[in-house]
């Protein structure tokens, strides 16, 4: 991941930096079909640098601390910060973009001139055309107690068959939530928070989003479907959206070990909740 203190003004490239020097994170559905093979391609470069699975890896090994809980918000902000950061290794022209999925329901982006489409179910399901048919999943394999690449080439997905997506009227209620960032007990059954209604628990959001799409994308080892980070980008939005709507410079609060100044784990750059309360201090803005 760039630096905190990195200077934004280094990030040139002029297609997706505006006036004030901050890299710009999209609407995935304004994404041109040029600029959405250049982002699966470097996906795909990313997999087969083995860059990218150890993405995957992190995250299932981060799975108990940064979900269900305060560490949830900052941990994803700054895992999805590494990750785009990879890809600009690949191609300096790009960002991750968001998929707006409370308004859309991914036409667009389910085919094969995106991200690829539904499973087959002649296939178990898998994913056989699109940029990602011919990847492996890291899947967990109980008689090493760690992760192995699947058999079989091909994501799986069901989409549509698990939870609904949000509305917008969801958002505006998650978005309501002024006070509480996170509060005790400080997991699933804490209902006054923003993070649990955001995270997904007691309001449907970041966890229906998942359940929507299915398959390898409800699991620990949810990254192996890059529309992981489509999706985290928008939940990342989301909270900037609350961060800048109610002027939150510490927009945090979590228990002993998970405070604000505590550092967080599995990550490539250090980091605590505290360094990463602003985009635009990390160099990136959410535009329409």
């Amino acid at each position: 991941m760039s630096p905190i203190s990195a200077d934004p003004t280094s990030f040139h490239d002029e297609a997706r930096v505006s006036t004030s020097g901050l890299r710009q994170r999209r609407d995935v559905r304004t994404l041109s079909e040029q600029e959405m093979t250049a982002l699966t391609d470097a996906f795909t470069a990313l997999k087969q640098n083995g860059t990218y699975d150890s993405f995957t890896q992190r995250h299932f090994d981060a799975q108990v601390p940064v979900h269900r809980g305060p560490w949830f918000g900052p941990w994803h902000r700054t895992f999805l910060l590494e990750l785009e950061d990879a890809l600009r290794s690949i191609d300096s022209s790009l960002t991750v973009p968001y998929w707006r999925f409370e308004v859309d329901a991914g036409a667009g982006l389910f085919t094969d001139q995106g991200f690829g489409p539904d499973g087959d179910p002649a296939h178990d399901q898998r994913v056989i055309t699109g940029p990602f048919a011919n990847w492996h999943a890291l899947i967990y394999d109980a008689s090493t107690a760690s992760l192995a690449q699947r058999s079989t080439s091909g994501l799986v997905r069901r989409i549509g068959r698990g939870d609904p997506l949000p509305s917008e009227g969801d958002i505006a209620t998650i978005l309501g939530k002024k006070d509480h960032y996170d509060t005790a007990p400080w997991d699933i059954w804490s209902q006054k928070s923003f993070r649990n209604q955001w995270e997904g628990f007691s309001m449907p959001f970041h966890n229906n989003a998942h359940n929507y799409v299915g398959g390898d994308l409800t699991a620990a080892t949810s990254p192996n479907d890059p529309v992981f980070f489509l999706i985290h980008s928008n939940v990342d939005r989301i909270w900037d959206e609350r961060q800048r709507q109610y002027r939150l410079k510490n927009d945090y609060a979590g228990p002993k070990h998970q405070r604000i100044k505590d550092p967080m784990p599995y990550l490539l750059t250090p980091a605590t909740p505290g360094s990463v309360m602003s985009t635009r201090k990390l160099g990136y803005e959410y535009v329409v």
